[in-house]
């Protein structure tokens, strides 16, 4: 039913500090003429409400939880009735305590609905058996506990708040880290499937060409290592230049004939993501002989001679980051083969 917090020593302080409210109608007890038995009940209930109160607030249901939150609300409102079948109206000064239960525990509409309906009742009551002073002391307790209730209920909407942005930023660090690590792993695999397949082809026939080959899939697996690790402590940016010139190894190692131009002043975090996912489809789906990349300080174009993509192939991870950075990205209908434009 509930579960003990990590704050509750600091709800505990913070609540127990608004029980000196209900000195009030202790006092107003004690002033009336009753039985010692009414005294001595009237004194246990209110003390009975506040240590109610204590653990509604230390001791909490889980937010939202509308029938642990009405069980809270259910064990306030018992020992309420019975000081007012007491002392009438002073039952009305613990209305505070219950907005403000009802304000942390309940979302808003059902905050609003329970509040209502207790004050409706409340008031009937009031009108039926009081006089204008009665009235004045019931509006000003009723004014007292909606001030209290709402603001309660807006300081923890704030903090739900904060709470819901949290998780998106940590969502968001999440689903980057996750297409940064696809992006890594997809384009060095890829690499290093075409490598260590030519590495093969050339082991009995130049084993000095194989070695080379070989060298680089290990230089290339150590620093695909060390961008993922890289990718999961923060937030891994290539470098332009060096994935160009990666994509030109890369080409040429899948038999591809790279033709590359580069403008010399660009350098684009976001031309180097999408030219490693654009040269990772190349090699793996298009069966081309050409590959052309032309890149300027405002537009990236990778294009080749194959066979197209393939139905359905998804461009969903250069898609995100290129809306992210405000670009836009096109695949214009060519009579052969793909071209992506990147424009920022």
């Amino acid at each position: 039913m509930t579960q003990k917090t990590n704050g509750g020593h600091y709800r505990l302080v913070e609540a127990s500090i608004w029980l000196i409210l209900l000195v009030g109608p202790l006092a107003g007890l004690f002033t009336m003429k009753l039985p010692t038995w009414q005294y001595a009940t009237g004194a246990g209930l209110i003390v009975g409400f506040g240590a109610v109160y204590l653990c509604a607030h230390t001791i909490r249901a889980h937010r939202n939880d509308t029938v642990n939150a009405a069980l809270w609300v259910l064990a306030l409102l018992l020992p309420m009735i019975g000081v007012t079948a007491i002392m009438g109206v002073w039952g009305a000064t613990m209305l505070p305590y219950i907005t403000s239960t009802t304000g942390s525990l309940m979302t808003l509409r059902m905050h609003t609905l329970v509040n209502l309906t207790i004050i409706s009742v409340f008031s009937v009551y009031v009108v039926f058996i009081g006089n204008l002073t009665t009235w004045i002391f019931f509006g000003a307790s009723v004014l007292i506990a909606a001030t209290v209730g709402t603001q309660v209920s807006a300081t923890r909407l704030s903090d739900e708040r904060v709470h819901l942005a949290a998780e998106l930023e940590l969502a968001r660090q999440r689903e980057s880290i996750y297409r940064d690590v696809h992006d890594l792993l997809g384009h060095s695999l890829t690499v290093i499937n075409v490598k260590a397949s030519l590495a093969r082809k050339l082991v009995d026939v130049d084993k000095q060409e194989a070695a080379k080959e070989l060298d680089e899939i290990v230089d290339l697996s150590r620093q695909s290592l060390e961008d993922v690790r890289r990718a999961v402590r923060t937030s891994h940016t290539p470098s332009l230049t060096t994935e160009v010139e990666a994509a030109r190894s890369a080409l040429a190692a899948a038999g591809i004939e790279p033709r590359i131009s580069v403008h010399a002043a660009t350098e684009s975090p976001l031309f180097g993501w999408v030219l490693r996912e654009a040269v990772t489809n190349v090699i793996r789906h298009s069966q081309a002989t050409e590959c052309e990349i032309t890149v300027t300080p405002h537009k990236l174009v990778v294009a080749d001679n194959g066979i197209g993509l393939p139905p359905g192939t998804r461009l969903a991870s250069v898609t995100d980051r290129v809306r992210a950075a405000g670009g836009s990205l096109v695949v214009p209908p060519t009579d052969s083969g793909t071209r992506l434009e990147v424009t920022v």
